[in-house]
């Protein structure tokens, strides 16, 4: 495990700092939804055409997450 982690302190993927007594604390340089967004454009950047890849997303998703996305999407036009 500690291997991995240092792999992924290389890379900047995480953080650390030192723990007296210890090695290292690490956590992720990113929260979950910087890292989501950033799986999703990185999927969409080698799409053609991106708005079949953007339909299959927003047709799969259903209730709430709906509704909170065409909401941020009015939002944004405003």
């Amino acid at each position: 495990m500690q291997a991995t982690l240092v792999r992924l302190w290389e890379i900047g993927v995480v953080a650390r700092r030192p723990v007296e007594g210890r090695g290292h604390v690490y956590w992720p340089m990113r929260d979950a939804a910087a890292d989501a967004a950033s799986r999703m454009r990185t999927a969409l950047a080698g799409r053609r055409p991106k708005r079949a890849a953007l339909r299959q997303f927003v047709t799969s998703l259903r209730g709430v997450d709906a509704d909170r996305l065409r909401a941020l999407l009015v939002r944004l036009r405003s």
